[in-house]
């Protein structure tokens, strides 16, 4: 697991990741515990039930996850 360098390449990553559809919506932030997140939405399957869960927001802090 690679934690994000720092904020900025967070806030890029949300950035290019919106950008080329991978995720609906994103944006740096910062945890409770204060560790450097993307804070993600995934695009919405409602094929079965196993996918309808991801449209909701998830919780990125390594900078490898899609």
């Amino acid at each position: 697991m690679a934690a994000f360098a720092s904020y900025q390449s967070a806030e890029q990553r949300a950035y290019a990741k919106v950008k080329d559809k991978t995720w609906v919506n994103a944006y740096a932030a910062r945890t409770v515990t204060g560790v450097i997140c993307v804070m993600v939405q995934r695009f919405m399957s409602s094929t079965n039930d196993a996918t309808r869960s991801a449209g909701g927001w998830v919780i990125i802090t390594d900078d490898a996850v899609v």
